[in-house]
């Protein structure tokens, strides 16, 4: 089991491999004086222009903390709801056809009502995030909460639990698979999310450097921040698969 887990680690890293060594041919046959296709040492030395002076710690802060805040909301409101409406059949009834045509609507089509109620603010990239990362979540849960439920009811009536202990001690860790199987989807939808707020209303963060290169043309700047978010997104990645399988190392492998 733990063998597996490392290669299973390492796996992405050994990915990354064939784009190392397009870099480094890149490197070699570039042109250091184009404008669009500018060598991979300019990204490095372009984007440490942004370190040096802070903005990049500053916009990588920004964007971390919007993704962490928003992906925690989501879980929690998506697990809430998808218990309710999975558990509830009048929960399901009254808020069904309401969520059905909400979770059809794009987070980013929020953006210009978001931005006329509360501004270019923090506030407004949050509210727009997790709404639009939470359905992965929601959708999840509730699909394990009404799977699980004829079964474990039987078993709750069996072992003679009232409804609060078997929610507790049964219900509720039926549905941790699919709660993790909903973050890891989610997780990198709110990460793409964050981004395009932020490319879009220029708030602070990656986005929003990427944007301010990009309309200065600025070409190793917008590369060297694109690496500097596939980097992230490995991370983020490892860690949600990392943890996902530390939760469910009890459940048997299929």
């Amino acid at each position: 089991m733990p063998r597996r887990t490392r290669k299973s680690g390492v796996a992405p890293l050994r990915g990354l491999l064939p784009l190392a060594l397009v870099l480094v041919l890149w490197q070699v046959i570039g042109d250091s004086s184009s404008t669009f296709f500018p060598p991979p040492a300019a990204w490095f030395s372009q984007t440490w222009e942004l370190t040096s002076g802070g903005a990049l710690v500053e916009g990588l802060l920004a964007t971390l903390e919007t993704f962490v805040l928003s992906l925690l909301a989501a879980t929690v409101l998506g697990a809430v709801l998808g218990l309710l409406i999975g558990h509830v059949p009048l929960a399901e009834r009254l808020l069904g056809p309401i969520l059905e045509y909400f979770r059809f609507l794009p987070g980013v089509a929020l953006v210009p009502l978001a931005v006329l109620l509360v501004g270019y603010t923090e506030s407004m990239k949050l509210y727009v995030v997790v709404f639009g990362a939470l359905w992965p979540v929601l959708l999840q849960v509730r699909q394990s909460a009404k799977s699980a439920d004829v079964v474990l009811s039987d078993v709750a009536s069996t072992l003679r639990l009232g409804k609060f202990a078997a929610f507790r001690k049964i219900h509720l860790p039926a549905i941790v698979p699919g709660l993790l199987l909903g973050v890891k989807i989610a997780a990198p939808l709110t990460l793409v999310l964050v981004l395009v707020v932020e490319i879009s209303t220029q708030v602070s963060g990656l986005g929003k450097l990427m944007e301010t290169a990009q309309q200065n043309f600025q070409s190793g700047q917008v590369y060297g921040l694109v690496v500097v978010v596939g980097l992230v997104a490995l991370v983020i990645n490892m860690l949600v698969s990392g943890i996902e399988g530390f939760l469910l190392r009890y459940r048997p492998q299929n």
